[in-house]
């Protein structure tokens, strides 16, 4: 399997969020075709081990991605709570880029007349509510 190149200059979101006590900003890109291809993430406050463990999470990630691997695999192997809730730094943000996603499918599944239900169940709904919880540190292009 032959790993994606990206374009050098790509459009990217950033938000910052809280986990377990600590504050992160993020930021992650897309492919041609919408996927997300790559994630970016580090402790607000850069320096120490968390944060290389951060960063290094993400090249992780992104390599994977860039591989084909999808995103909802690999939000299924990273550790969970007991209450089914991210447990990690890089689950939360796979989770809100998962909700993000969802939140525009429904704008689109709602947008059609006589569309059906939208095509997810009520524990992506719980996610699309705790999307509050994230601040939009806006676009960049990269």
């Amino acid at each position: 399997m032959k790993r994606l190149t990206l374009p050098n200059r790509r459009r990217s979101e950033s938000l910052a969020f809280e986990q377990n006590g600590a504050r992160y900003h993020a930021s992650y890109s897309r492919n041609e075709s919408g996927e997300i291809a790559e994630v970016f993430l580090g402790l607000e406050k850069p320096g120490g081990a968390l944060d290389d463990l951060c960063r290094d999470l993400a090249v992780t990630a992104s390599i994977a991605l860039q591989f084909g691997a999808p995103v909802a695999n690999i939000r299924h192997a990273l550790t969970r709570t007991h209450t089914g809730a991210a447990a990690g730094p890089l689950g939360k943000l796979l989770d809100f880029i998962a909700g993000a996603e969802i939140v525009n499918l429904r704008a689109r599944t709602e947008s059609v007349a006589n569309a059906a239900e939208p095509p997810f169940g009520p524990d992506i709904l719980q996610l699309i509510d705790s999307a509050d919880a994230f601040e939009f540190g806006g676009d960049d292009d990269r």
